[in-house]
């Protein structure tokens, strides 16, 4: 009887383990990449606004590296957003 129960335990522990694996994999790791793309569409308004408040072409060509490197960052995790299982 108390072999059954325990077997009964430890395979109800892995279907546990198993249901959190998936929430961490298809929800936090999700979250996360959803932020990246948020925040980093955020600093691109940022550096537009700031090429167009200060138009020289050292500053234009400053603020246009960091959005195609925000673009960068926005398309890899995006990829990595819609990789993901969500309902």
């Amino acid at each position: 009887m108390l072999v059954m129960i325990g077997t009964f335990g430890l395979h109800n522990q892995a279907t546990t383990n198993e249901s959190l694996r998936t929430v961490y994999s298809d929800r936090t790791v999700a979250l996360g990449a959803l932020d990246i793309v948020i925040r980093a569409t955020a600093n691109n308004r940022l550096a537009i606004a700031s090429a167009i408040i200060d138009p020289t072409p050292n500053n234009i060509q400053k603020q246009l590296a960091q959005v195609d490197n925000n673009r960068e960052r926005i398309t890899k995790n995006w990829d990595i957003y819609m990789g993901t299982y969500a309902d």
